[in-house]
């Protein structure tokens, strides 16, 4: 417990050596008894350090390239309620000390698809043979991932030019603010929304690829995370979470392969997994939703137009079902990506009278926790033991964790009774993460590049047809019978092209955390 006078020295465990009390360990040092490991050399830090190495790459001297806006900014927005407009997309922004980023009343084309999308928790539990790293289970909550997340970098963590919005929180008796904690652009996608040539019929067109990117960034003690929320031109939102930073490391020797890997001399990474825990409460035409499970399996199908002797043929078939209580998913549906998760409500329907839904989709890999039943854990973390929880909303739980939850082991703040989730209005927690397996590779930081995890929340059947086809920066070219050379026959709006010069290099500067006592002084 909380009382001092109540501890005390169980063990001490030193280079895999177990010693029964203080003195024990003392008399084996200094009789020499005791086994030592490598000393560690305390002058060689460079390796830790984000200080350059190495040879210049060949035209590295050359400015990367840069998102460049050539007509203006198409994103709408209000600093001081913070509302954003983008695209037939439209989201109130919140903030708070132990979460961060939140986004509210969430609408497209005009019709709310979800209320509420919000960080609920990050969890990162290790393992290992010694007595930090065998026990050590993180629920960043406590820490405060809004407290952490500081100003963004701009033309390295969002491109120049983006929109960005401070932040503020209290914390015991200080007001801070963050300067251009959140981080607002467009950007192209690289890819089209979508294209087709058919040379067949003489015409080729192609939908130019953008998307809304919602950005922070948070630096938890050792590890920097990147949350961002993607919108897209055909109603379908991305949530997206990356971990970079500094391992948890420590003491490395011959017996810690199997719960890590050597980066340095007498340096390992402890294996550990991560795992953010989000809140998505959807209101797909309207609260009163359900949710439906179609599973692709196989059938052996003896056809009608078969003969006799004729061998049944294998081929897939959809097995709906409506799940009627709360419960958790692998949305992977036998790891081989054959579940289609779907809220909804059951009695709205599109033009052809299937049911409006949303699906929810893995992208980047989706993970959850390894690890049941931990002694450190206990019931504070159970929503990450799978992929999805959809649950019935209650006012009196408006979240799967707290800021106290690290400490509160055996009483969790939200509780799975298996209710009816037939026409309720529902709740759905989805965990993002990875295991992370270290290497030498995540010295001196670990990498963005494949540590994202992320999912799409996309519509299925919600429209009659597929919504971008309005977009206007979009191409159709037809071909001419008379020449069979193809045309522009659809392009932009009809004003023509638009140009501009692209705005100079900006060098990044940190303005640092501003904070405001309750007496007024800065």
């Amino acid at each position: 417990g909380s009382d001092a006078s109540k501890w005390y020295v169980r063990r001490v465990v030193y280079n895999h050596q177990v010693f029964q009390s203080l003195d024990e360990f003392k008399s084996a040092w200094e009789n020499g008894s005791i086994k030592k490991g490598k000393k560690i050399n305390l002058d060689d830090d460079k390796w830790a350090t984000r200080e350059r190495r190495g040879e210049q790459r060949p035209l590295d001297d050359r400015a990367a390239p840069e998102t460049t806006t050539l007509d203006g900014s198409r994103i709408r927005a209000d600093r001081e309620e913070g509302y954003v407009e983008w695209m037939d997309w439209s989201f109130y922004t919140g903030f708070n000390r132990d979460t961060g980023l939140t986004l509210w009343d969430i609408r497209f084309k005009g019709e709310r698809i979800i209320y509420e999308i919000s960080i609920q928790e990050a969890l990162a539990q290790y393992g290992g043979n010694d007595p930090i790293q065998s026990t050590t289970a993180y629920l960043d909550r406590h820490y405060g991932i809004g407290e952490e997340t500081r100003q963004v970098l701009m033309g390295y963590d969002c491109p120049h030019g983006a929109l960005t919005f401070n932040t503020s929180y209290y914390s015991d008796s200080t007001y801070s603010v963050n300067t251009d904690a959140v981080c607002i652009f467009e950007q192209d996608l690289g890819f089209p929304t979508s294209r087709h040539a058919d040379t067949t019929n003489g015409w080729y067109g192609s939908t130019k690829g953008t998307a809304l990117h919602v950005r922070s960034m948070a630096t938890v003690y050792n590890y920097d995370y990147m949350f961002s929320y993607m919108f897209y031109l055909e109603g379908t939102v991305e949530i997206l979470m990356g971990a970079s930073g500094y391992l948890q490391a420590t003491y490395w020797d011959e017996t810690q392969d199997d719960y890590g890997t050597r980066i340095h001399d007498t340096t390992m990474g402890s294996v550990h997994t991560h795992v953010v825990n989000y809140k998505v409460d959807l209101d797909v035409g309207g609260t009163a939703n359900s949710v439906q499970t179609i599973d692709l399996v196989q059938e052996d199908a003896n056809l009608p137009w078969f003969d006799e002797d004729d061998p049944p043929t294998k081929q897939l078939r959809l097995q709906k079902s409506w799940v009627e209580n709360e419960t958790s998913f692998s949305v992977q549906g036998n790891n081989n990506g054959q579940r289609v998760l779907l809220i909804g409500n059951k009695e709205k329907k599109n033009a052809w009278g299937q049911e409006r839904m949303y699906r929810i989709m893995p992208g980047y890999h989706t993970i959850h926790n390894a690890v049941k039943g931990s002694v450190r854990l206990l019931n504070n973390a159970r929503w990450g033991e799978d992929d999805v929880f959809i649950v019935k909303h209650k006012d009196t739980e408006p979240s799967s964790s707290s800021t106290w939850n690290q400490q509160m082991t055996i009483y969790p703040p939200m509780t799975t009774p298996a209710e009816s989730i037939d026409q309720e209005d529902l709740v759905v927690y989805l965990n993002l993460g990875m295991h992370h397996v270290p290497r030498a590779e995540d010295t001196p930081n670990t990498l963005f590049t494949d540590s994202r995890s992320s999912f799409f929340i996309s519509p299925f059947n919600y429209f009659d047809e597929e919504p971008s086809r309005d977009i206007r920066n979009a191409v159709l070219l037809v071909q001419d019978p008379n020449t069979q050379k193809y045309e522009v026959a659809e392009s932009g709006s009809g004003d023509g092209d638009k140009t501009c010069t692209p705005r100079e290099v900006v060098t990044p500067a940190y303005i640092g955390q501003i904070g405001i006592d309750l007496s007024g002084s800065v």
